[in-house]
């Protein structure tokens, strides 16, 4: 009786790890696809646009930086998701 019990105990510790690594991973892509779908409508106006070319490298800096700021808000979740599952 005492390993069915230690057996069914390890089974859900399993389950909830796998039950807490999907509600990161959603929350991840979350807060990936929002941000890239902006860029990426930028980025094809941009192309799309008949500017001048001072006015392309000006908005194309302008999304360069956006990039990077994103670049650091991934990095961020990143590494929230590696503290969560050091905890776990």
């Amino acid at each position: 009786m005492c390993a069915s019990i230690r057996q069914a105990r390890e089974d859900l510790i399993r389950q909830e790890r796998i039950s807490t690594i999907g509600r990161l991973s959603g929350s991840i892509v979350h807060d990936l696809r929002n941000p890239l779908a902006a860029i990426y409508g930028g980025a094809e106006m941009l192309v799309d646009a008949e500017l001048p070319p001072a006015n392309v490298k000006l908005a194309g800096g302008q999304y360069l930086s956006s990039v990077a700021a994103y670049a650091g808000v991934v990095a961020g979740s990143a590494q929230r998701v590696t503290r969560e599952g050091e905890r776990a």
